[in-house]
């Protein structure tokens, strides 16, 4: 029987629970040499733990920390434990080892984790905002079997780089996909995922004419189809009653990557999906109201319709749905706003109609995930804030069922 111990330092990412099972074969390569053996993980930072149960969630999180709080509250005056070196944001790790579990073993078998059916070794954060220093574990491993020899292969020589090896497994992948880039490059990349993107006959806002922009239409359209119910033939609306139209970014606006906009998961289904949308067309150029909305509210004027309900474009604020606001973005909608208050229009602004960041989507799912709340707050706190002033009415979220990406 043989041992090795190695330690290294865990990720920080404080989201309370992420795997960690690739950052283990990284830093232990040595595993896959092992025929048989075990592997045990100890963790040294007291506010954390390691575990093989998947079902670890924001609630758990939050259990644990209260449990904690009353358990082992923070030492503030540095004389509530004997042992009080590991500082405020912990307990000491006597403690900490029976009550959260600061170790888990694996089985090795033929140089791979035998995790079973767990999805793989999960790192379990409590109290994230007081961490201040580095969570670092122990890893143990153990052979009862000499590493196989056999035929041997050479490594390559005569190259300008240097080969290493890596044990891949993407059933066992975190879903998280921290955003840390928020570039030209890196909104390129997200451009590059949903494909080549059309460009319409418009490129420049246009301004107010007598008579519309000649713009091609995609085909034909419906023809006009009367109501045949009679009971609403002599129906009025009451003095009171507000009326308008209304529409949506991603349908009629066009421009889909211009101006600094990021994509949403409606480009990516569109472009990518077969059939997610009816005849497979994508909304990358539309109607072009992007360029053509003061042209378009014109003929809202000359219609006499009082009110406009638009919906802002979410990638277009945030192409990455958080982090740098898009300046070329916020200057379009200033404009809409002051195009329709000059038209005697009263805006009535949806704020998300289903166009997804497609960053979030990439990063933790969209809205499958919890943290979406505080994206979509920042993000609609930022919007109602500026135009409160001149939006008489704010609809939050369009058919809310359908927000499943």
């Amino acid at each position: 029987m043989s041992w090795t111990q190695k330690q290294f330092a865990l990720p920080s990412k404080s989201r309370g629970s992420y795997l960690i099972t690739d950052t283990v074969l990284k830093e232990l390569p040595e595993i896959k040499d092992y025929k048989v053996g075990l592997i045990n993980l100890f963790v040294q930072h007291t506010s954390c733990a390691l575990s093989l149960n998947e079902n670890w969630d924001e609630d758990v999180r939050e259990d644990m920390s209260d449990a904690l709080d009353r358990i082992a509250p923070e030492d503030r005056k540095g004389n509530l434990y004997r042992h009080s070196a590991e500082g405020l944001d912990d307990m000491p790790a006597h403690i900490k080892s029976a009550l959260v579990g600061a170790s888990v073993t694996i089985p090795i078998q033929n140089g791979r984790l035998a995790t079973g059916t767990w999805q793989g070794i999960w790192y379990l954060e409590f109290r994230s905002s007081k961490h201040t220093r580095s969570q670092y574990t122990n890893g143990t491993t153990a052979a009862s079997v000499p590493p196989p020899s056999g035929i041997s292969y050479p490594n390559p020589t005569g190259v300008s780089t240097s080969y290493a090896t890596k044990s891949y497994n993407a059933s066992a992948a975190s879903t998280y996909l921290v955003q840390t880039d928020f570039s030209d490059e890196r909104l390129a990349l997200l451009w590059d995922q949903v494909g080549p993107i059309a460009t319409g006959p418009v490129t420049t806002t246009v301004s107010p004419t007598p008579e519309p922009s000649k713009f091609a239409s995609p085909g034909v359209f419906h023809p006009y189809i009367p109501s045949y119910e009679p009971g609403l033939n002599n129906v009025t609306l009451p003095a009171n009653f507000i009326w308008g139209v209304a529409s949506s970014a991603f349908q009629v606006e066009g421009a889909a990557n211009a101006e600094g906009k990021g994509p949403s998961i409606w480009d990516l289904l569109s472009h990518r999906v077969p059939n997610e949308v009816a005849d497979n067309t994508t909304a990358d150029v539309v109607a072009e109201h992007y360029y053509l909305y003061k042209q378009d509210f014109a003929r809202l004027k000359a219609l006499g319709i009082p009110a406009f309900s638009p919906s802002i474009s979410w990638p277009r604020i945030f192409p990455f749905g958080k982090g740098p606001i898009n300046e070329a973005g916020v200057a379009h909608y200033d404009d809409v706003i002051a195009e329709l208050v000059k038209n005697g229009i009263k805006p009535a602004v949806t704020l998300f109609h289903w166009d997804t960041p497609l960053a979030l989507f990439d990063e933790y799912g969209g809205w499958t995930d919890r943290q979406i709340i505080d994206d979509y707050f920042n993000y609609a706190t930022f919007i109602i804030q500026r135009y409160d002033e001149y939006v008489g009415h704010w609809f939050t979220i369009n058919e809310p069922q359908y927000c499943n990406w």
